[in-house]
């Protein structure tokens, strides 16, 4: 991997401004993370200093020393944490309130949150929002960045929400966490 990324930015004609583990899949459960952020930071300060590394992530696995501390090594985090019944949204259970706290551990990070609709719930809802704005509160992130589908979805059961929604959350979200920066897309 740390190989072919040197080959592709020495081929490059301009640099990049960020490097960036995402992709199908979540980054941080491939059992060699920790080692693949070390090579491509290694990359990175070998060929493009000036760039930035990122990693855009569902978090399930931020719980997990090694991975929290390849985390850290990191420019920027972007970690998921969406409104609404996690076994819906997600489509797996898990301890959100473990989840915030392995957040807040990766400060200073971001919250990627997309705000969308299914068969029986609503993660824009009134209710969904009551009972996230507190998970929000206990994460302690440094940016929100809200958004809904811009695609249609695998499952096609999802709705998106309306910009209008987003904007009416995103000032709850600014009277929960007045020193986060909250974004709306």
């Amino acid at each position: 991997m740390a190989h072919a990324l040197r080959r592709a930015l020495e081929r490059l004609p301009v640099l990049p401004d960020w490097i960036t583990f995402a992709g199908n899949g979540e980054p941080t459960m491939h059992p060699r993370f920790a080692a693949a952020v070390d090579r491509v930071l290694a990359v990175r300060d070998a060929v493009a200093p000036a760039a930035r590394v990122g990693v855009l992530s569902n978090g399930l696995a931020a719980g997990s020393p090694r991975v929290r501390d390849a985390l850290r090594r990191l420019d920027a985090r972007m970690m998921k944490l969406d409104p609404g019944p996690v076994e819906h949204v997600n489509r797996t259970r898990y301890n959100a309130g473990a989840l915030a706290d392995a957040y807040r551990a990766l400060k200073p990070y971001t919250v990627q949150a997309m705000v969308t609709q299914g068969a029986g719930w609503d993660g824009s809802s009134d209710a969904a929002l009551a009972a996230w704005l507190p998970l929000l509160a206990r994460a302690e992130p440094d940016a929100v960045h809200l958004y809904s589908l811009d695609r249609p979805p695998a499952d096609p059961t999802l709705r998106s929400v309306a910009r209008e929604r987003l904007e009416q959350m995103a000032l709850a979200i600014r009277e929960t966490l007045p020193r986060a920066t909250v974004e709306v897309f």
